[in-house]
Order: structure tokens, then C-alpha cells, then sequence
């Protein structure tokens, strides 16, 4: 059997867009949720960091009210030796999670209207994704636009048009001049370079209204001493939070002096 289809991949994306209201929850809601980040230098963990979380998400329709976060649980394993000094600060984490959230933090790719010209979309194949059957659009910025953008993937619910599942990218050809963008301080002695920076983002329904359900990011850097020209390591900095529970009873929003 051979299915032969048309499929317009920027009215996928409009669809998705005017069902966010149908599909996502338009009131505010708790998550729980288990979060951890690691950093790894030669493939040997540095520290790693483990948590649980309440988060209360508000509407996906507010786009002015803020994601507040409560730790509930925390544990932390750290390997660097005495001599070690901090080398890097670099933007990730917990902030990084929220914003991440790309149905409720609408990101310039699926700003079509103003900023759709900057990006080239292409419908490919269907796949299954949770016995979902999901449309995949590619997108990458157009050529002549010469910034750190996004590229990668978009799986869309071919019934519901509900984003099911995103990997997106910095554009790796434009990946070292992503490196101020992401690390904000270093020491003297030291320089990163960004490598390869990639998030993937999943929901998934309960009681028929669709939540984030996985996030994680993978940024990895390659480092460079002064004065040292033969070892330029890796640094992997990763973090991922997943959905545990969901309450939806008497969600307010978290006391100033509870917040993370």
C-alpha cells in the first residue's frame, strides 16, 4: 500500500497554535516533578545534583504569569578535587527547564507572523509516538540569516494537532558563536567553546488535557587552557526534569518565603 499525502507544513503549526486552548490546560495546575543535572569533564561526573519539585504552571494562555518552583527533596554528590577552582558559570538549570516549556514560552519558530520568514519548514514523515500518529516538520533558519538559531523537529498529533514531542538545536554551524550566549563568566586561564546544544521536550495527556511530561538539555563545550595546547576536554553539562504527578485541586500560587 502506498500512501501518497499533501501536507502544508506551516498550517500544521498554525493549527497547533489556535488548539493550544483545547489542548493544554488553561488553568493553573501543580506538578511534581523529579529534577536532576550533572556536569562531566573527560566523561567523569563533577558534581551531580538530584531534587524533587512542586511547580505551579499557570495557564499556557498567561504568557505574563511565571512558573514558581518549591523544593521539596534535594541531594548533591560532588567529585572535584580540593584543588579545583570554579572555571565557568554557564546558563542552565532549573530556569532553563521552565522556559523550555516552548507551548507556554512560544519561541521564534513558531512565531509564524513575525518571525516565519527567518525559517525554512518542511513536512516529512508520519510516526507513532505513545500509539500516537504524529506529523514530523523540520525547520532551520533560511539561508543568509547568519545567527545562532534553532533548527530540529516538531511531532505534531495528526487528529488533535496537539505538539506531542520537539528535538530542537543551536544551528551547528553557527554553534561557536552561540558561546556567549550561554556561558556568562569565565576564569582567566580558561576558555569554552560551545560544541553542541540540544533540547528535547515531550507532553503528554492526562484526563484529556495535554502537560509537559520530559524535558532535558545536553549543552557540551570544548575547553581550552592557556598556555596548554595539547588537552582541550570536553565539559557535558546536562540537565532533565520529569512529570511525576499532577493536582489540579486548590492551586495557588506558592508564599514568597517558600519559593525556590
Amino acid at each position: 500500500e502506498v500512501l501518497i499525502r499533501l501536507v502544508e507544513p506551516k498550517k500544521l503549526l498554525r493549527e497547533m497554535m489556535e488548539r493550544r486552548s483545547k489542548n493544554y490546560a488553561a488553568d493553573p495546575v501543580y506538578l511534581t516533578t523529579f529534577y536532576r543535572e550533572g556536569v562531566q569533564l573527560k566523561n567523569k561526573f563533577q558534581s551531580l545534583t538530584e531534587a524533587v519539585f512542586k511547580v505551579y504552571k499557570p495557564s499556557v494562555l498567561d504568557a505574563d504569569a511565571d512558573d514558581q518552583v518549591k523544593l521539596l527533596k534535594m541531594s548533591r554528590i560532588d567529585n572535584r578535587e580540593k584543588t579545583d577552582s570554579l572555571i565557568t558559570k554557564i546558563r542552565s538549570g532549573v530556569e532553563a527547564c521552565l522556559q523550555l516549556d516552548i507551548v507556554k514560552n512560544i519561541p521564534d519558530f513558531l512565531l509564524l507572523e513575525s518571525r516565519g520568514e527567518f525559517y525554512t519548514y518542511i513536512s516529512r514523515d508520519l510516526m507513532s509516538i505513545d500509539n500516537r500518529t504524529a506529523n514530523v516538520v523540520y525547520f532551520e533558519q533560511k539561508k543568509g540569516v547568519n545567527e545562532p538559531l534553532f533548527c530540529g523537529e516538531l511531532y505534531i498529533d495528526s487528529e488533535n494537532s496537539a505538539l506531542l514531542q520537539a528535538r530542537i538545536e543551536i544551528n551547528p554551524t553557527y554553534i561557536k558563536e552561540a558561546t556567549r550566549l550561554f556561558v556568562v563568566r569565565q576564569a582567566q586561564k580558561i576558555r569554552l567553546t560551545t560544541q553542541k546544544i540540544v533540547y528535547t521536550i515531550s507532553y503528554k495527556p492526562w484526563n484529556g488535557t495535554y502537560y509537559v511530561h520530559h524535558i532535558r538539555g545536553d549543552l557540551y563545550f570544548k575547553m581550552k587552557r592557556k598556555r596548554i595546547s595539547f588537552s582541550n576536554p570536553t565539559v557535558h553539562t546536562w540537565f532533565e526534569m520529569v512529570t511525576c504527578h499532577i493536582d489540579n485541586k486548590d492551586v495557588t500560587r506558592f508564599p514568597r518565603s517558600e519559593r525556590l
